[in-house]
């Protein structure tokens, strides 16, 4: 904002508890019942909201700051399970198992 910036968007974290090296990394059983972390979803969660607490705060009359959210959409579609041919091919090693 001080180099003249008048519109800005920040992006919020994404559901980190959903990632697969999140899941293998953090379960006991990583190859059955594929569910997101928990702990991990509530800290991206706070994060996003502080976000928003912060941005609304320090919008003036001049400046316009916007929050975007990837984290419900993103969300949304592991819940319909759209994405995991998607995290299969990005993450190699994870063998990706429902």
């Amino acid at each position: 904002m001080n180099e003249g910036g008048r519109k800005i968007a920040m992006v919020g974290l994404p559901p980190m508890g959903c990632l697969p090296e999140v899941i293998t990394l953090n379960t006991d059983a990583a190859t059955h019942g594929r569910k997101c972390v928990e702990p991990m979803l509530s800290v991206a969660e706070d994060y996003n909201i502080n976000l928003q607490i912060k941005l609304k705060d320090m919008q003036t009359s001049e400046t316009k700051l916007y929050y975007a959210d990837i984290y419900k959409p993103i969300l949304d579609m592991i819940h319909f399970g759209t994405t995991k041919l998607v995290m299969c091919i990005k993450f190699e090693f994870d063998q990706c198992h429902a």
